[in-house]
């Protein structure tokens, strides 16, 4: 799973074969119902293109310029008809490339709209809809540890102080540097994480509430971490009931729904942050 590289780093394989196995058997299931290609499933309902290539899925893909090594993915693919005997050459093959292991490091670096855990995105998307966007980047420092001591994921309880002043940081910048946020009005936030209590505990209550949120039931990008334990071993507990679910399903309603945490969105005023953590 890891090998150290020094006392304060250590290299990790970024993903878990579950991770790759929940979106091939999402899209080979979902290719059987719609009668889609499994490759137009994969594009379309999956982070297939972009976990395995290390690149966007972009304007050259859109004309059908695809990567060399999803070219080849393809044809190694082609006639193989079980979900799992897929997904093991996927996996075999991310592992082959250079990018499948990232180093975690507890070096503080400078980063701009980044504030420990937390990352905001202002771009052109966002400023059209008055939005800033709001990403969780764990940084999973307790890697690092020795085997004897005990080990937290960054949204434990046990570190929730940390990130709860992380992100009082984050919206104080946003406060007192608003000519850099110009026309923003609220924080958006769009992910799976959205059900957990630890990272709904960083907004005001009511955006626990169905009202108060949104679920996005075709937001197939966000959905694949919750595969992933924040050690970066496969979530077994919310995978198997994954398989479980989509073994049952039988139209892509069903198939949506066999995810145990759905994407939900919410956008919350910036002026309600601003006075909760004033």
């Amino acid at each position: 799973m890891s090998a150290e590289l020094e006392d304060n780093k250590v290299e990790v394989i970024s993903q878990p074969y579950e991770y790759f196995d929940a979106q091939v058997s999402f899209a080979k299931k979902v290719s059987e119902i719609t009668g889609e290609t499994l490759e137009e499933s994969m594009f379309e309902y999956t982070d297939l293109y972009n976990s395995l290539t290390n690149k966007e899925y972009g304007e050259e893909e859109e004309k059908g310029i695809y990567s060399p090594l999803w070219k080849a993915y393809m044809d190694e693919i082609r006639g193989v008809s079980t979900p799992k005997e897929i997904s093991d050459i996927t996996y075999k093959l991310f592992l082959e490339q250079e990018y499948s292991r990232i180093e975690i490091s507890n070096e503080e670096k400078e980063e701009t709209n980044r504030f420990g855990c937390f990352e905001i995105n202002y771009g052109d998307y966002n400023k059209q809809r008055e939005q800033i966007r709001l990403h969780f980047s764990p940084r999973r420092t307790d890697l690092l540890k020795n085997g004897n001591e005990e080990k937290y994921g960054d949204l434990s309880t046990k570190y929730l102080p940390q990130r709860r002043e992380e992100f009082r940081s984050m919206i104080k910048y946003i406060h007192e540097n608003m000519n850099l946020f110009e026309d923003a009005k609220y924080l958006k936030s769009s992910t799976w994480l959205q059900n957990i209590p630890n990272y709904q505990s960083f907004f005001p209550s009511k955006y626990a509430l169905g009202e108060n949120r949104e679920k996005k039931e075709k937001n197939f990008l966000g959905l694949w971490g919750q595969f992933v334990k924040w050690d970066l071993i496969g979530n077994r507990e919310v995978y198997d009931v994954f398989k479980k679910n989509l073994d049952t399903a039988n139209t892509l309603e069903e198939c949506i729904n066999a995810f145990p945490y759905p994407v939900y969105e919410i956008q919350v005023p910036l002026e309600e942050l601003f006075e909760m953590y004033e």
